[in-house]
């Protein structure tokens, strides 16, 4: 028979154990799936094709991945910070034409005809050209853009997710500001729109010479 001390020591030993045991929590099916070698080769996989859209300048291909790589519960945040800078970078030299003289002609008769359609938009000053801005496709209860950029030449315009599905239907609100921008700037002129929800960008609106127009380019999302 135990001396009774050691019997009580050997229960709390037990206790200790057993509670120790229940502190841990149990793994995950989806940790266990993130920790696994073939998602590991797979979120590899998701940004070396990335990174191969940015260098061959695949604009829609480099988003489109990069989403899917955001979706992982593991996606490295700093790796998706330099791609959304790369991706922003790109989508403003994006659309640029050569510089040929048939080229420059059709843009600067594209910006005559825009200064006479928009006299009153071009001469606004920019606090009240932001003004104009917030309030295209606006409702009576809320904007249609969170936030509003200007800059020479162009706009940067913010919409979040729960106002995706109005900005749809305005790609001629999209045509109408980037041709102001045409006007008030007497250049080719960018209207670039990002949601706040992921910080990639989802439309571009960029002047094509040859039919003188303002053209909506949407991106993956």
């Amino acid at each position: 028979m135990q001396p009774r001390g050691k019997r009580v020591w050997w229960f709390a030993a037990i206790a200790v154990i057993a509670s120790g045991c229940a502190s841990q929590k149990p793994v995950s099916r989806a940790q266990e799936a993130e920790s696994s070698p073939a998602h590991r080769q797979m979120m590899i996989a998701l940004a070396q094709k990335v990174e191969s859209s940015l260098a061959s300048g695949d604009l829609a291909g480099a988003q489109r991945e990069a989403l899917e790589y955001r979706a992982q519960p593991d996606a490295d945040q700093n790796l998706l910070a330099q791609w959304r800078q790369q991706i922003w970078t790109m989508s403003e030299n994006w659309g640029e034409r050569d510089g040929s003289r048939r080229v420059k002609r059709e843009i600067q008769g594209a910006v005559a005809q825009r200064r006479k359609q928009y006299a009153h938009e071009r001469k606004m000053n920019r606090e009240a050209f932001v003004q104009w801005l917030a309030k295209q496709g606006a409702t009576q209860d809320e904007p249609l853009f969170s936030k509003v950029d200007v800059h020479d030449g162009s706009v940067q315009l913010w919409v979040t997710n729960q106002r995706m599905a109005e900005l749809d239907f305005n790609m001629k609100t999209l045509a109408e500001i980037n041709d102001v921008v045409v006007a008030r700037c007497g250049c080719a002129g960018r209207t670039n729109v990002g949601t706040s929800d992921t910080g990639f960008p989802v439309y571009l609106v960029r002047l094509d010479p040859d039919t003188r127009q303002s053209q909506v380019i949407a991106l993956p999302r």
